[in-house]
């Protein structure tokens, strides 16, 4: 956890990271390009459309986080094991470079 957020804690305040964020979890889901719409053909008037959308969003945004976790663990694990030298702090320069 570390890794994924670091001493930006503080960075959870700003409002443009939200904003930043809804778009590419809009883009990510494929409401952005209105990929929705086909879902939507399908389903019929009694369904619940909101509560679809937010538990699509939900489920898209912990997979996400999930697959970060384990992507970073796993690479940088493995980057210290075959490079004895590189360290915590050179990693976080890696990441934010």
């Amino acid at each position: 956890m570390f890794l994924n957020f670091g001493n930006t804690l503080g960075s959870f305040a700003q409002p443009g990271l939200w904003i930043a964020a809804a778009a590419q979890n809009a883009f990510d889901t494929g409401a952005g390009m209105s990929m929705l719409l086909v879902y939507a053909t399908y389903m019929d008037r009694s369904a619940g459309v909101v509560r679809y959308s937010m538990l699509i969003s939900a489920m898209n945004n912990l997979v996400s986080l999930y697959a970060s976790f384990t992507i970073f663990s796993t690479v940088f694990s493995t980057l210290i094991q075959t490079d004895g030298t590189i360290t915590r702090s050179a990693i976080v320069r890696i990441m934010q470079d």
